[in-house]
């Protein structure tokens, strides 16, 4: 990793916002998204900027990433209809203990009250150092709810996306006419509690620069809830999916890249401007290469595993979103096996308590991280 990532990655690092978790669950067939219930909250834009001291190195975790720690017992109440983002606040004391967990952005009572007492079981952490001295540190941490109904279901009731399209000039083109950036607010609706999330679909050519497509991405971010697809334009190959929820903070980068022991559950993936794949620690151009070693990695970590995906502003849009694609197939490919391996059948044939398991036992988790230099 270069120089630049490693001091970009520990200055975020020392605001104290931890990776977000995204805990997805697949609801009842009867349930239709028009009972999917949203937080009546009025800051939904509201930006957690912690007040913590400058300190010459952050609080550091007892086990491992305290987000992979958290979400490995997180449990999507049953029944529970309510979906969105929570945002918890805590503070990791002189004595390395946690204290003062609270809400920040609630959801409901039953997810609040879920999140803050899992928080509070937490173990010990290093405490943050200033001069030498341990001092109270702020953190926070986003816990994206997510519930997914029948595509039955979902194909009569949500409305239609709005799409997007970005050009290589950074200007986007919606319904015939082009909007700059800042204009994007003129496009999308705010989202109303109680009603289905808003869903953007973010079309660019395959060789679209990334950093104009982030640049949509970034300011969609302001606007509230939204359901984020990305696509490429009719008639050229590739898929359109929904992508998960990456965290809300401005450059949204993982908590820390691992040293020691702690590395050896973190797979980093980097694209340079040149769409030159570094897959680990070995330079690739096949798919399947890739394929393979994702999936060896996913099997020989298990619930440990992450992978990372570092690229900068002249990555080609293709080429990150084949590598989503690509790390997409990863999971559902190891989740696959487990559900044969356990139930004696494939993913898509098993229910919604049967799929929660495989989906627990496999944890989607994939960081983000942009660098200014090109990887080398």
């Amino acid at each position: 990793m270069d120089k630049d990532s490693e001091k970009i990655l520990l200055d975020e690092k020392k605001k104290g916002a931890q990776e977000e978790i995204v805990v997805v669950t697949y609801a009842d067939a009867s349930v239709t998204p028009d009972q999917i219930k949203h937080a009546k909250d009025a800051e939904s834009n509201k930006s957690f900027a912690l007040q913590n001291p400058e300190v010459d190195t952050p609080p550091v975790f007892s086990e491992k990433n305290f987000s992979a720690w958290l979400n490995s017992r997180i449990a999507y109440p049953k029944g529970c209809l309510y979906e969105g983002t929570l945002v918890a606040g805590f503070t990791v004391n002189e004595k390395g203990k946690v204290e003062g967990v609270r809400v920040l952005r609630g959801l409901c009572e039953e997810l609040d009250n879920l999140i803050v007492g899992l928080i509070k079981q937490s173990p010990d952490w290093t405490p943050a150092f200033r001069n030498g001295n341990p001092v109270a540190f702020n953190m926070l941490i986003p816990v994206t709810f997510a519930i997914r109904t029948s595509k039955a279901n979902s194909a009569s009731t949500q409305p239609e996306a709005i799409v997007l399209n970005v050009r290589a000039d950074g200007k986007i083109e919606n319904g015939g006419k082009v909007y700059t950036v800042t204009q994007l607010k003129d496009i999308i609706t705010p989202h109303e509690a109680g009603q289905p999330l808003t869903t953007v679909q973010i079309v660019a050519a395959d060789d679209v620069r990334l950093g104009a497509v982030r640049d949509v991405k970034d300011e969609l971010r302001k606007l509230g809830s939204l359901k984020i697809q990305y696509a490429s334009p009719t008639g050229q190959e590739g898929t359109t999916r929904n992508m998960p929820p990456f965290p809300s903070s401005p450059k949204g980068y993982p908590e820390e890249y691992y040293t020691g022991e702690k590395s050896k559950n973190v797979c980093i993936v980097r694209i340079n401007s040149a769409d030159r794949v570094i897959f680990g620690d070995k330079v690739c151009s096949e798919y399947e290469e890739m394929l393979r070693l994702g999936e060896g990695f996913l099997r020989e970590r298990g619930k440990e595993a992450r992978f990372c995906l570092v690229v900068d502003r002249g990555t080609s849009y293709g080429a990150y979103r084949h590598m989503q694609e690509l790390l997409f197939k990863v999971y559902e490919d190891i989740r696959n096996e487990k559900a044969l391996e356990q139930y004696g059948k494939p993913l898509s044939e098993l229910s919604t308590e049967e799929r929660n398991q495989i989906n627990w036992q496999v944890p989607f988790s994939i960081s983000e991280a942009e660098t200014k230099k090109a990887a080398s």
